[in-house]
């Protein structure tokens, strides 16, 4: 089982992206979050003879502010061993309206960790500490393959400091 390495796909998920394809059943169109999926023997949802014709971000995603941070072997451009972006939006008041975290480059598919985030927020947003606790709560909750250059237990540690830089920004919420 292979390791999804890539940048993109976890900032797509936080910003609410919808991905339209076209097949030889006609047009749809869902949220990027949905597309990947592990069935076994694939990881995303299309069909046979479906293409992706086109990726759209929602009018709002504007509204939006974010950070994509990874882990690689090189400073240059690299394959990430470990990425997580993160998206917010703050409320008219400057507190914390909606948070979004995906992962990528630890699982065979990226993976937006929304019931992590809701279950954080849900106790309300306590800036320092609620951050420390969502790293925590993402860290515990991944388990990446074993097939890239750093091993499964180091990368599965940077996932959570990963988190606490992308949401450093919060920190004052």
């Amino acid at each position: 089982v292979a390791t999804y390495q890539a940048d993109v796909a976890p900032t797509l998920m936080v910003l609410g992206a919808t991905i339209h394809l076209a097949g030889p059943e006609g047009e749809r169109s869902l949220p990027i979050a949905e597309f990947f999926q592990l069935d076994g023997i694939k990881r995303n949802v299309l069909k046979d003879g479906e293409l992706v014709v086109k990726i759209t971000l929602p009018e709002e995603s504007s509204e939006w502010q974010g950070i994509y941070k990874k882990l690689r072997l090189r400073e240059s451009w690299d394959f990430p061993e470990a990425g997580v972006a993160a998206a917010w939006r703050l409320s008219g008041d400057g507190s914390l309206a909606e948070l979004r975290i995906a992962t990528t480059a630890l699982e065979s598919i990226p993976r937006l960790h929304a019931e992590e985030v809701s279950s954080i927020i849900s106790e309300g947003w306590k800036g320092k500490e609620s951050i420390v606790a969502l790293a925590k709560s993402i860290q515990r909750t991944v388990k990446p393959v074993n097939n890239t250059a750093f091993p499964p237990n180091y990368r599965k540690k940077m996932t959570r400091v990963l988190c606490e830089r992308a949401l450093e920004p919060l920190g004052d919420l």
